[in-house]
């Protein structure tokens, strides 16, 4: 199990939800 691509995903979703959130 890797759990830093789960990591990753996450901040990159949470990154994501908030640029798009901004805009």
């Amino acid at each position: 199990i890797r759990s830093k691509i789960v990591w990753v995903a996450l901040v990159a979703t949470q990154f994501l939800s908030r640029f798009f959130r901004i805009y």
